[in-house]
């Protein structure tokens, strides 16, 4: 447990999912999650639940992002996904560090509708990829 906390203690943006809170802190929600994790003001706790709506809290918001409805195929690599979506949407915007305590409640949905979709893209399939066709529609 030490580890773990001075692990989240140097990250800006801690991403787990309800699973990986209920394990590691025995909590059921998002803000008691954010409440275990936090440990400056700056940081960021987005927090996943399936086909719940992603939770966002930062020191000033809580954000609440809806997760459209699918069948998935497979949930393998949908973690792993969601955080390339993540990435990806920092890389379009041109987030940096400094930028993240900045970023308004729009820009966080932007940004987690796309985590979102990469994650969604995956489970659709049985590859436990984002499938090439998925990546080039981002481009258009």
């Amino acid at each position: 447990m030490p580890r773990i906390a001075e692990n989240i203690s140097y990250a800006d943006i801690i991403r787990g999912s309800d699973e990986d809170f209920l394990h590691i802190f025995a909590v059921r929600e998002p803000r008691d999650a954010y409440a275990r994790i936090r440990t400056r003001a700056n940081q960021v706790l987005i927090y996943t639940r399936s086909n719940q709506p992603v939770s966002i809290l930062t020191g000033k918001q809580a954000i609440s992002v809806a997760v459209p409805k699918i069948e998935p195929v497979s949930t393998i690599g949908a973690g792993d996904s969601f955080n390339a979506g993540l990435i990806y949407g920092f890389i379009t915007m041109g987030i940096d560090r400094e930028k993240i305590p900045i970023l308004s409640a729009s820009d966080w949905e932007w940004i987690a509708g796309n985590a979102i979709r990469f994650s969604q893209n995956v489970c659709m399939s049985l590859d436990n990829y984002i499938s090439h066709d998925f990546l080039i529609s981002l481009g258009k």
